[in-house]
């Protein structure tokens, strides 16, 4: 079987969790969504990092060649952050879903991740604004802090739902062909 899969393997990439068309899960990996299970990950990332571009870390996902653009992924997966972003053919754009074999748990992870990471944002962003009305009244330096603090929030936000992911063929190659 582990031969199988690694000739199924046609490359890296990343792509948007949130994005289009979106990610299905339940056919090959029926594990049920445990909350506990996505509160350990949650932590992790803050304690660890989201570490979002880790070969161990990758969602596998099925899909067919003509479903994505060819030059949008790697065979590299120690690409890291260098990894190309996933571009999908008008066909791909067309699927309804596609199907991930596992990384539900991580979904939702980032998830609530992303949502902490925008409340962070508008708590900084609010404080930056009411700084900038009041200046006679802040401190010196501390207009500059309030905006490195909301740089560092936008930094975190930017590409918050980009992920490694593993693609394999979901055809031939691993005997899945016919199976829709």
């Amino acid at each position: 079987m582990h031969g199988l899969a690694v000739q199924a393997v046609l490359g890296y990439a990343q792509i948007d969790l949130f994005g289009k068309p979106p990610l299905v899960f339940g056919k090959y990996n029926d594990r049920e969504l445990k909350e506990g299970e996505v509160r350990k990950l949650l932590k992790a990332f803050y304690s660890d990092g989201v570490q979002r571009f880790h070969d161990i870390h990758a969602i596998p996902i099925l899909a067919k060649p003509e479903w994505y653009q060819s030059d949008s992924l790697t065979d590299n997966e120690k690409a890291m952050s260098e990894l190309p972003i996933l571009r999908w053919t008008e066909e791909g754009k067309r699927e309804k879903g596609i199907l991930a074999m596992g990384g539900r748990h991580r979904l939702n992870a980032v998830r609530h991740w992303r949502k902490n990471a925008q409340a962070s944002w508008e708590k900084a962003n609010k404080a930056y604004e009411d700084a900038k009305k009041r200046p006679d009244e802040v401190k010196e330096g501390e207009l500059s802090k309030l905006g490195e603090s909301l740089d560092d929030c936008e930094d975190e936000l930017e590409g918050a739902g980009l992920w490694m992911v593993t693609i394999y063929d979901y055809g031939e190659r691993c005997g899945l062909e016919g199976e829709e």
